[in-house]
């Protein structure tokens, strides 16, 4: 497939991207109901009673969040506000690990990752790339390592780089080959 062959005005402009919240209400009743059912099942006698609701919390936001009720840091926002508003967890020790440089670092890289893939910028990266490189897989792969080594520069977490940045544009560019 060469450059010419695609069409990138059909590409969606930024102002018609609609965000709206990704939450699924039948599955999120069930993730509540879940946790609702721990919560009043009566704690082992070793288990003090706020661990037993944290625990209740806790297996509701997993249950939410694998069976894709709602996003995972929708899910780790409402933990939080759960713990601390039901006294389970004071807030200082509930946001203790916000405090972490390389979670904030991550999260950032992700949420660039989010918006480089609902403004279309992987996919004019990809197409770009592959004009200046070729649309053999050999100049796919240059591509790759191209970006990696430009990026490590800006974004020194190798998993942040690369599962967070990397991947988008690796995805567009596998896309734009198969085409």
């Amino acid at each position: 497939m060469e450059i010419d062959d695609v069409n990138i005005k059909n590409m969606p402009k930024s102002e018609d991207i609609i965000l709206k919240p990704n939450i699924n209400l039948r599955y999120l009743l069930i993730s509540i109901a879940i946790g609702l059912i721990i919560w009043f099942i009566p704690a082992p006698a070793e288990v003090p009673q706020k661990g037993w609701h944290l625990l209740a919390i806790f297996v509701a936001i997993i249950v939410g969040c694998t069976i894709k009720a709602f996003s995972i840091g929708l899910g780790a926002f409402i933990g939080v506000f759960l713990v601390t508003s039901l006294n389970i967890v004071s807030a200082q020790k509930a946001f203790e690990s916000y405090s972490e440089t390389v979670i904030w670092f991550i999260i950032c890289a992700f949420a660039l990752s989010m918006g480089v893939t609902k403004t279309g910028l992987d996919l004019r990266l990809a197409y770009n790339l592959i004009k200046k490189m070729g649309s053999r897989t050999l100049g796919a792969g240059y591509t790759v390592v191209l970006c990696e080594m430009i990026l490590a520069i800006l974004v020194p977490a190798n998993v942040a780089r690369s599962a967070g940045i990397v991947r988008p544009i690796t995805m567009s560019l596998a896309k734009s080959v198969q085409k």
